[in-house]
């Protein structure tokens, strides 16, 4: 069975973190340990976490619900990112079963630091792909407001100023219509402009 737990607060700083989360398990009923919360002070990840080295015991301490708590040898190792650890692997065997060896050791802490390698490069890829989101996000704004709107905000003067040589109210009419549909749509850009920059706001707020 294996856990991978994380500080409860990311924006902490790693030497005031007080318990760390299982957000992962894999292994016999061990999903059951998932949001669970581990303290640092007295516990196998908790030293793995604070002191930054991979640590073996012969019995897990973790008091999880139901079997979670039976687990026997357990190994924990330190992801890091650059010098800072942001996550512990926890390796674990049945109560009863044969402790973990200085090889399982060694093989556990070059297996850490090869997915903290990954988890850092599928970090730094959405990092990446969101900044090109947001930049295409901006570059489509940017079009709008400044091209699309002012032509169609040209449209309307020009009508405008056609209303004022038009003697038919029928005509009058339809082309007040348009002008009106004109300054709706430059209404509705205008809101799409501000959704693009604001993908998280709510709909009051764009209102406003």
């Amino acid at each position: 069975s294996a856990f991978i737990l994380v500080p409860e607060d990311a924006d902490v700083p790693p030497t005031e973190v007080k318990t760390l989360i299982v957000t992962t398990a894999a292994g016999h009923e061990t999903p059951a340990a998932v949001g669970t919360g581990v303290s640092v002070d007295g516990s196998v990840a908790g030293l793995a976490f604070t002191a930054g080295v991979s640590v073996m015991r012969d019995r897990y301490d973790f008091e999880g619900p139901g079997p979670i708590g039976r687990l026997g040898p357990v190994l924990a190792a330190p992801l890091r990112a650059g010098d800072t650890v942001t996550d512990v692997l926890v390796a674990l065997r049945a109560e009863g079963a044969a402790p973990f060896t200085g090889d399982d050791l060694t093989l556990i802490s070059g297996f850490a630091d090869q997915a903290a390698l990954a988890l850092r490069l599928a970090e730094s890829t959405r990092q990446s792909n969101e900044l090109r989101v947001l930049s295409d996000r901006d570059r489509i704004a940017r079009d709008l407001h400044d091209h699309v709107i002012q032509r169609i905000f040209a449209a309307g003067l020009s009508l405008q100023g056609i209303l004022a040589r038009v003697r038919s109210d029928d005509v009058r009419q339809r082309l007040n219509t348009v002008v009106d549909d004109l300054q709706e749509v430059v209404r509705d850009i205008r809101t799409t402009v501000f959704d693009l920059h604001h993908a998280s706001t709510t709909r009051l707020r764009q209102r406003i």
